[in-house]
């Protein structure tokens, strides 16, 4: 299943356990991202040298609790089904409309249009520089139920 969704706050709209970067590369996991902000937070709330220490030092249960809260939610929430969704902007970005509907949905389509031979690393990259010289601000998002190859052709 492919899903598009071109609407504000959609970045993981479907939560699926797995995003992709323009670089085709596996964004860090949620739990990584959360524990270098639970790290600094540490570094920030304690100061200085003994608040950098004590941060590191709870990093490793940090990072563990998030690691088995993450594996949890992948097997509870994963799926036997192959779902990849573009989605229109971060979740914390607006999408805006475009000429006969979401500028995102303007975009790929446009994208599409001009070769519709194309890996999904390549549409990814094309609407998103398709709105970029649009002068959106809007940042399309990928994300997928089952680790992929990005250079894969884009299929519907």
């Amino acid at each position: 299943m492919t899903a598009i969704f071109d609407s504000c706050h959609s970045g993981t709209a479907l939560d699926l356990p797995y995003q992709y970067g323009t670089d085709g590369k596996l964004k860090p996991a949620r739990h990584m991202r959360e524990t270098g902000v639970a790290v600094a937070q540490g570094i920030r709330q304690a100061g200085g040298f003994r608040g950098a220490v004590a941060a590191f030092t709870q990093a490793p249960a940090i990072y563990s609790h998030r690691r088995e809260a993450e594996e949890k939610t992948i097997k509870e929430k994963g799926s036997p089904a192959n779902i990849i969704m573009f989605s229109a902007a971060l979740d914390w970005q607006d999408a805006r409309e475009g000429y006969s509907g979401g500028a995102m949905s303007d975009a790929f389509i446009k994208v599409l249009t001009r070769d519709r031979n194309q890996s999904y690393l390549t549409l990814l990259r094309g609407v998103r520089a398709e709105l970029e010289n649009r002068g959106y601000q809007q940042r399309p998002q990928f994300s997928c139920s089952h680790k992929m190859e990005l250079t894969s052709p884009f299929r519907i």
